[in-house]
Protein backbone atom coordinates (compact mmCIF):
# COMPACT_ATOMS: atom_id res chain seq x y z
CA UNK A 1 0.00 0.00 0.00
CA UNK A 2 0.92 3.34 -0.61
CA UNK A 3 1.19 6.36 2.08
CA UNK A 4 -0.11 9.34 0.73
CA UNK A 5 3.07 10.99 0.09
CA UNK A 6 3.78 8.60 -2.15
CA UNK A 7 0.28 8.67 -4.25
CA UNK A 8 0.75 12.54 -3.89
CA UNK A 9 4.26 12.24 -5.52
CA UNK A 10 3.14 9.60 -7.93
CA UNK A 11 0.49 12.04 -9.27
CA UNK A 12 2.80 15.02 -9.66
CA UNK A 13 5.00 12.77 -12.08
CA UNK A 14 2.17 11.90 -13.95
CA UNK A 15 0.89 15.29 -14.20
CA UNK A 16 4.50 16.38 -15.42
CA UNK A 17 4.23 13.54 -17.88
CA UNK A 18 0.15 14.59 -19.41
CA UNK A 19 1.43 18.25 -19.65
CA UNK A 20 4.64 17.16 -21.62
CA UNK A 21 2.96 14.92 -23.90
CA UNK A 22 -0.03 17.66 -24.23
CA UNK A 23 2.56 20.07 -25.60
CA UNK A 24 4.10 17.36 -28.00
CA UNK A 25 0.77 16.78 -29.38
CA UNK A 26 -1.06 19.87 -29.69
CA UNK A 27 -1.17 21.75 -32.92
CA UNK A 28 -0.75 17.61 -34.88
CA UNK A 29 -3.13 15.37 -33.02
CA UNK A 30 -6.06 17.64 -31.66
CA UNK A 31 -7.67 14.50 -29.77
CA UNK A 32 -4.88 13.00 -28.44
CA UNK A 33 -3.43 16.47 -26.99
CA UNK A 34 -6.90 17.13 -25.76
CA UNK A 35 -6.89 13.73 -23.90
CA UNK A 36 -3.48 14.30 -22.34
CA UNK A 37 -4.98 18.10 -21.06
CA UNK A 38 -8.12 16.16 -19.93
CA UNK A 39 -5.78 13.80 -18.03
CA UNK A 40 -3.69 16.88 -16.18
CA UNK A 41 -6.99 18.61 -15.62
CA UNK A 42 -8.03 15.55 -13.65
CA UNK A 43 -4.98 15.05 -11.83
CA UNK A 44 -4.89 19.20 -10.75
CA UNK A 45 -8.09 18.30 -9.18
CA UNK A 46 -7.21 15.33 -7.40
CA UNK A 47 -4.30 16.99 -6.38
CA UNK A 48 -6.18 19.92 -4.77
CA UNK A 49 -8.81 17.58 -2.82
CA UNK A 50 -5.74 15.73 -1.19
CA UNK A 51 -3.93 18.55 -0.54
Amino acid sequence: MMTATEIVTYLEEELVEAYALYEIHKGKQAAEAYAYLLKASTIEQLLDAIK
